[in-house]
């Protein structure tokens, strides 16, 4: 307990002194660099019901100005992307060669507004777009023209396996010749990884992998469990030299039972579920993705017609949660950029390595039914140093075997190696003085008044 409120009093100074910085990257942004939203808008929030008539029998009436007006909810849990579900009409042919808009879900000028006030909180928005066998010969300029239009920063392209690769990389030349900073994910519904590897290093900015979703979404939902089939979608990753895309990670999806619904199956609590899911993907490689409702560990089906309504009228534990995980996202570059290496996995109990340039990060996850402990000898980690715990607050420093991490059960906690602090003196002073102070010049004040 003393070690971990000794922790947390030294976590402002770690921030103050620089041991969490910035990555310092002067190149165009990537899609490694963002944490991203995923709105289903038909079931987010209803911001315009004038539109409501329209809106189909099993529809909400969720719309684009509903999403306006939950931006700074989106923001402060430090999302800096919102993926938007496709609000597109169907009837996109030969016949119809322009993206329009559904009725319901607002215009074209609704669309330009989000995108304006999402750009002033310096935040992207991307539109789905569904693949179909009847698409345009002119696409591409479809695509283009919307983009000129809105100003929208990309497209997630679901359905891809539809079309060859050379169709895609006919389709990313024209898109990049108009605006190379346009971000294109590329999106097959199937875990197939083999199908995943089949669009690599053609030209897409990121891939969603299929791969990681089902092994998260299913590892996680209960304890116990080996976790080395999620590492080995890294592996797959790391050995495959022509990729170049970012990948795309995330731990529930639309199309499928999310999270919330698998683990009460199996008589679990989902908030710690999706907290331990969580820790992972935000702390593996690639940019993760957050399901709208898995803040508040919302229920689901299959499909998005069993998506259900989004309740903003609900405990904060796990939105604070995913707060704190972007804070350390954006502040720890090793959590973006360093280099994976698993240190340690045995039924459930994960412990991994992330370095960038000076900095090392290891995440900590202990996904079983009893307390772990491991430990990391000086060759894995440098010694004479210490692990500040930022979630949990915890503090290790290093011995003559070199450091003794201990957790309990279904709990997580990501380190960052530093140089061992002393006892702040003039600090602690402060800390337990101040309150000694205001007592005695309470009893004072109290004997003043008596007299």
């Amino acid at each position: 307990m003393k070690k971990r409120l000794l922790a947390f009093l030294f976590i402002p100074f770690i921030l103050i002194q620089g041991v969490l910085v910035q990555a310092e990257n002067n190149e165009a942004p990537t899609l490694e660099d963002e944490t991203i939203y995923y709105v289903i808008v038909e079931k987010f929030f209803n911001g315009d019901v004038s539109n409501d008539q329209k809106v189909p029998n099993d529809g909400y009436g969720g719309d684009i100005k509903g999403v306006i007006q939950k931006l700074d909810y989106i923001e402060e849990m430090g999302f800096s992307t919102i993926m938007l579900s496709s609000i597109f009409n169907d009837d996109f042919s030969n016949d119809n060669e322009n993206l329009t808009i559904k009725e319901y879900f607002g215009t074209k000028e609704d669309l330009i507004a989000l995108v304006d006030e999402a750009h002033k909180r310096n935040m992207k928005i991307i539109v789905d777009v569904e693949t179909t066998m009847e698409m345009p010969n002119n696409i591409a300029e479809a695509y283009i023209s919307l983009q000129e239009e809105t100003d929208i920063d990309g497209y997630h392209i679901l359905n891809i396996g539809l079309y060859p690769s050379d169709f895609w990389k006919e389709f990313i030349n024209d898109i990049k010749s108009s605006n190379q900073n346009l971000f294109l994910l590329a999106d097959e519904l199937t875990i197939e990884s083999q199908l995943e590897h089949t669009y690599n290093g053609i030209g897409f900015d990121a891939i969603v992998s299929r791969s990681y979703y089902e092994e998260a979404s299913s590892k996680f939902v209960t304890i116990d469990q080996p976790l080395d089939t999620i590492n080995n979608v890294f592996n797959e990753t790391n050995n495959n030299q022509e990729q170049s895309e970012t990948t795309v990670k995330m731990i529930d999806s639309p199309q499928t039972d999310r999270i919330t619904r698998k683990a009460t199956a199996l008589d679990q609590y989902p908030v710690t579920r999706i907290k331990q899911a969580l820790v992972h993907l935000y702390t593996t490689p690639g940019a993760p993705v957050v399901l709208y409702g898995s803040e508040i560990a919302l229920d689901g089906g299959n499909g998005i017609p069993n998506q259900l309504l989004m309740n903003f009228r609900t405990e904060k534990e796990l939105s604070d949660y995913i707060t704190k995980l972007s804070e350390l996202r954006s502040t720890l570059p090793s959590l973006t950029y360093g280099d994976f290496e698993m240190l340690y996995e045995e039924d459930g109990m994960l412990v991994f390595k992330r370095t960038y340039k000076e900095e090392t990060a290891i995440a900590v996850i202990n996904n079983t039914s009893e307390t772990k402990t491991v430990h990391l000898d000086t060759t894995t980690l440098e010694d004479e140093k210490e692990l500040r715990g930022l979630l949990a607050g915890d503090l290790i420093r290093s011995d003559e075997q070199g450091y003794k991490v201990t957790i309990d059960r279904e709990e997580a906690e990501i380190y960052v190696l530093a140089e061992k602090t002393g006892v702040n003196l003039p600090f602690m002073l402060m800390v337990f003085a101040v309150p000694a102070l205001f007592l005695l010049f309470l009893f004072a004040n109290k004997k003043v008044h008596n007299k």
